[in-house]
């Protein structure tokens, strides 16, 4: 609609302001099959409406202006580079019921400084590789394992929170290479009382 100045798809419409709003699973398909390409530069919020369930692999990727993102609780996974060298992204609160972020969701998001992840998360990998401001990170108590460099190259993280009582996140001996705190050999992973042995 040239006289509004709005860019819209099957489920998705894009105002002039730079607002993507996705309005279903079909919207988010389509935006990222016909609309990503052509007008990626131009998104600075997105709006994702309740119903949507997922996020497609490399929704976002390279969206260089996309400042904000609103994602309902209707969202159960994200796929890998959704979000990915979304370079002006500072904060992403996911919500409740996202269970499964796939592999480089943020990666090389320079200064993302702010993640919140909800406590319905059971599965991430690589999912924060070279977010440069990144200084910490809660992981949710039903997170059992951290793959290989998911947290690579965040050389600003000094401080990673386990929330969890009854089991101890696992992570593999590359998972935080690059990070700060192990430059200056600090004790940045902070345990629940009486789980350090574990």
């Amino acid at each position: 609609n040239a006289g509004n100045a709005v860019i819209s798809g099957i489920g998705w419409e894009l105002d002039a302001d730079g607002t993507l709003i996705i309005s279903s699973d079909e919207g988010m398909k389509d935006w990222k099959d016909n609309g990503w390409s052509l007008h990626k530069d131009k998104v600075k919020t997105v709006t994702i409406l309740d119903g949507v369930t997922g996020i497609v692999k490399q929704a976002f990727r390279e969206c260089t202006n996309l400042l904000s993102v609103d994602m309902p609780d209707s969202v159960t996974e994200i796929g890998w580079s959704a979000f990915e060298s979304c370079s002006s992204l500072k904060t992403v609160v996911i919500p409740d019921g996202v269970k499964r972020m796939e592999i480089f969701i943020f990666k090389k998001c320079e200064n993302l400084v702010s993640v919140t992840l909800p406590e319905s998360l059971e599965f991430m990998s690589n999912t924060f590789e070279e977010c440069s401001r990144l200084r910490e990170i809660v992981i949710p108590p039903n997170v059992d394992f951290i793959a290989a460099n998911t947290f690579r190259d965040c050389i600003q993280l000094e401080k990673v929170i386990m929330c969890s009582e009854n089991k101890v996140t696992i992570a593999e001996g590359s998972a935080f290479n690059g990070c700060k705190f192990l430059e200056h050999n600090a004790k940045a992973i902070i345990l629940p009382a009486g789980t350090e042995e574990k």
